[in-house]
């Protein structure tokens, strides 16, 4: 029994390869626009949209070769010669090649993907050979069987493009490429024989030590400068720097001479600055890892880029003055004049972005070529976000008085979809503003250089001279545990009664304390790779069964869907803080449940009320701030450098620009090169 009528069979029989075909375009079209707006954008549909195209751009152009060269391999000789429309159908292959070369904006979707090269070189050589079989079986010796061999070179070049991009990102290739050359040191040995015998002649010889003298490498700022030309300045810098710190993501030690040219630069900038500074590196970063900027900011790429674009360019002229001139307008010819002109809208949009990259803003700051400088400009793109410039936030009391609950909870939980789903629901951004850039900042320059305090205790870093030792107990406790504690200790501070004219006092050290807080919290259940290992998983699920379970008794979470939407939300905060607030929690919770559950409701809520006994309300908070000041920079410094990369096709991390700022400041662990080579003289006597 046929599912399918003869006539639906025929139909898609005419229509799959043009479909296919299109498909293929389309799928091109949306990883060349949307693949670079990653780069600044948390959202997911964007992620699942480009995961989407990414993975099905090669299976479908694999397809489509397939049922173009069993199509034209199952034809009579005569006809392959004689119809035009099986010439046309055999002109498709060499794009279908060219689309397989995919966009400069994304040549890999994660990190994963640049160590599948090999694969890509197999595939480029089985491909290839298919696009040349279906060329020679229709071959006759025409114009169009020209082009199509010149249009098989073009993606021939510009799939194995990709290949030398995705081999140079891979995790290996890319840390060998940022080794320095192997470095024997001074000739010791002669050093000693020379001492030996200088003492042998009778000379009383000492032994003098030089210093290595430092020498900046990076313009550092004199005098004040307009808007338009900081950022310019801001790049230059970015592109002499971004060499030395980019062996941090590969966990490479840097020099002191590295440390001392970037403290040069970040200590005398301002807060904006340095943030954008470190954007632009790591912009730079994504470039190099995500796309193909190492295959094109070369003089090489760009001549290649030429050379490809003007191939494409005498294709399409030659297609539509002589091929066109002697088809008839059929859906053959009309699919193929799609693929030939949006190959060329393609390669303009690739070169729009080429000359409106930070990469090009850099070249061309270096030489002050005016006339060039104006053209590039007036042909340049509207500049993007270098990052999403936003943090993803978490609430755990949103969660604990559901407010937002699944419609089909049930459902859901038993598909595995529920945990997903509900931080998606729960999950919202907030923009990183200045004041919080410029505290960051001032926190990190204060301790630049102090990394054993970083390093010995996370809590110390910004309570040194706070009186805090009756908190002590909350930061001694698993990190993982900690971040649980002091979010659940903010929130309730922050939703509190007690708290609100408060807020409206203090707003801005607050809502510092509370983003960072809801920031953290979000890392350890969305991103626990990023934090130092630990049980916050068990600790946040024993956490929210128990804080359920404390709300359903006192009907809080227990309330139906429509009364949860009738009900001000920020009123339900507000009663369940004081909930939790009003009870008593004089007796450690560990001495009544001992130490099976994880859970840390209770102790969250014995921190909230120590803080509120605090009568000096600033600070408080500047105790809760320096305690998540600690927080982020001491997991930043844990989390390895290949996770800091990773999240950079997701619109970046707050976490990673701390990072990466505190290696300016020189508070990490990489720079193990503290005096170079030691410099000695013999002096005879």
């Amino acid at each position: 029994m046929n599912v399918f009528s003869p006539a639906a069979r025929e139909f898609w029989n005419v229509w799959e390869l043009r479909v296919l075909v299109v498909l293929s375009l389309v799928l091109q079209i949306v990883l060349t626009v949307l693949g670079n707006r990653r780069k600044y954008s948390h959202k997911r549909w964007l992620n699942f949209v480009l995961w989407s195209a990414y993975l099905m751009a090669d299976s479908v152009v694999s397809v489509a070769l397939g049922i173009i060269s069993t199509k034209i391999g199952k034809m009579p000789a005569t006809r392959r010669s004689l119809d035009p429309d099986i010439q046309l159908i055999a002109f498709r292959a060499p794009f279908l090649l060219l689309h397989l070369g995919g966009p400069d904006t994304i040549t890999a979707y994660s990190l994963e993907d640049n160590e599948l090269w090999l694969r890509h070189m197999l595939w480029l050589i089985v491909q290839t050979a298919v696009a040349f079989n279906i060329l020679l079986l229709v071959w006759i010796s025409s114009t169009l069987s020209y082009l199509s061999l010149l249009m098989i070179i073009v993606g021939f070049c510009k799939y194995a493009e990709r290949i030398c991009v995705l081999q140079s990102a891979s995790s290996n290739n890319f840390r060998k490429s940022l080794l320095t050359s192997p470095d024997p040191g001074p000739p010791y040995h002669k050093f000693v024989e020379e001492y030996h015998f200088k003492q042998a002649e009778g000379y009383n010889v000492l032994i003098d030590d030089i210093t290595e003298p430092t020498i900046s490498e990076v313009p550092t700022r004199r005098g004040r400068r307009l808007w338009p030309r900081e950022e310019i300045d801001e790049i230059r810098q970015a592109h002499i720097l971004f060499p030395i710190f980019k062996r941090l993501f590969v966990d490479l030690i840097l020099s002191f001479r590295d440390r001392d040219n970037s403290r040069s630069v970040i200590s005398d900038a301002r807060s904006e600055e340095a943030f954008q500074l470190i954007e632009i590196e790591l912009g730079f970063l994504y470039d190099l890892l995500y796309t193909k900027a190492k295959a094109i900011y070369t003089p090489l790429g760009l001549v290649r880029r030429f050379i490809s674009f003007s191939l494409v360019c005498v294709s399409f002229f030659v297609f539509i003055f002589v091929v066109w001139q002697h088809h008839p307008t059929t859906s053959e010819v009309a699919v193929s004049f799609l693929l030939i002109s949006s190959a060329i809208f393609l390669e303009i949009y690739a070169a729009l972005v080429l000359i409106s990259s930070d990469e090009t803003d850099a070249w061309l700051s270096n030489r002050k070529i005016g006339c060039v400088e104006e053209i590039i400009t007036s042909l340049s793109l509207e500049k993007e976000p270098r990052w999403s410039r936003s943090t993803p936030q978490l609430s755990l009391l949103s969660f604990f008085i559901k407010e937002k609950p699944l419609i089909f909870p049930k459902l859901h939980k038993f598909l595995g979809l529920d945990q997903m789903l509900e931080m998606c629901f729960y999950e919202t951004h907030k923009e990183v503003e200045e004041d919080l850039k410029g505290f960051i900042f001032k926190s990190l320059k204060e301790r630049q250089g102090q990394l054993g305090d970083l390093h010995s205790h996370w809590g110390n870093f910004q309570l040194g001279d706070l009186d805090w030792s009756a908190l002590k107990w909350s930061i001694e406790v698993d990190f993982n545990q900690s971040i649980l504690i002091w979010h659940i200790a903010t929130e309730l501070c922050y939703y509190s009664t007690r708290m609100v004219k408060e807020e409206s006092r203090n707003k801005t050290r607050v809502e510092i304390g509370k983003q960072i807080s809801s920031y953290m919290v979000y890392l350890l259940l969305v991103y626990p790779f990023m934090l130092p290992m630990g049980i916050g998983e068990i600790v946040f699920h024993d956490t929210y069964a128990e804080a359920s379970k404390f709300f359903d008794e006192r009907g809080s979470s227990g309330l139906s869907r429509k009364q949860r939407l009738l009900e001000n939300t920020r009123r339900r905060k507000l009663n369940a803080a004081n909930m939790l607030l009003e009870l008593k929690t004089d007796i450690q919770p560990k001495k009544v449940k001992g130490d099976r559950s994880k859970s840390v409701l209770f102790d969250a809520c014995r921190l909230a009320c120590s803080l509120r006994e605090f009568k000096d309300k600033e600070a408080k908070w500047k105790m809760i701030n320096g305690i998540w000041m600690g927080t982020l920079t001491y997991a930043a410094s844990q989390c390895r450098g290949i996770h800091h990369a990773k999240q950079l096709r997701r619109g970046g991390e707050l976490l990673t620009h701390v990072w990466l700022m505190m290696a300016h400041f020189g508070i990490t662990n990489h720079f193990q090169i503290s005096q170079g080579h030691a410099r000695a003289k013999l002096t005879l006597l």
